[in-house]
């Protein structure tokens, strides 16, 4: 078993090496800012939500100006919805969304040169998205500190059994510059699907994502 291991790693590695050879395949990590804009009919989900992405990407290049680039990323966001003050200042009482999940973008890319190294791309293409996580959490502040033994979780609205479906495809495009290896990229990823599973209610996710990456 150990042997038909070496063996397939060796095949897939001969099969790929032209690709990396011929610059086919370029490989980075992507990372920065994200703005979550739910549009809902929900008390549990209310709130537009900052926070940020990282993860690897993977682009494939087709021709010179034309490729395939895929990713794999974390999302963290999160917002406080509600703050009441209690009794002398810097002592008071917050609610706050935390949300968690992973987003498999598939893009095709198109490359306008500008200058040496220097690029314009275009991208466009859908968006996988899979919620790990999202819930209110109570938070007590004293002197300003957050009092960890007072910090009260909530479940995750999509903890079984839930009303939310974890997966959505979204439809997405992207804008950015590319110089040598690093590149700056605005995308914005519209939400295709319903994922409140009630008849009263509605939840589709719309993004806004702006990354800062580099190529190996």
């Amino acid at each position: 078993m150990k042997k038909n291991g070496f063996i397939l790693i060796a095949l897939i590695a001969l099969i790929c090496q032209p690709a990396f050879t011929q610059k086919k395949i370029d490989i980075g990590v992507q990372g920065g800012y994200n703005y979550s804009m739910p549009k809902l009919k929900s008390s549990l989900l209310y709130g537009n939500l900052n926070g940020f992405h990282v993860g690897p990407v993977l682009t494939y290049n087709i021709k010179e100006q034309i490729g395939v680039q895929a990713g794999i990323l974390y999302n963290y966001n999160n917002t406080v919805v509600s703050k009441i003050t209690v009794g002398t200042s810097g002592t008071w009482r917050q609610n706050r969304i935390i949300g968690q999940g992973i987003d498999i973008p598939l893009r095709a890319i198109y490359s306008l040169p500008l200058a040496d190294d220097l690029i314009v791309q275009i991208g466009a293409g859908p968006n996988f998205n899979y919620a790990l996580s999202k819930y209110q959490q109570k938070e007590n502040y004293v002197d300003s500190k957050i009092v960890s033994s007072l910090t009260d979780k909530g479940a995750s609205i999509y903890a079984s059994p839930s009303d939310f479906n974890r997966f959505d495809t979204q439809i997405g495009l992207s804008l950015g510059i590319k110089y040598t290896g690093i590149s700056l990229r605005a995308s914005y990823d519209l939400g295709l699907f319903d994922r409140d599973k009630t008849s009263s209610g509605s939840y589709r996710e719309n993004n806004i994502k702006i990354s800062l990456g580099y190529t190996f």
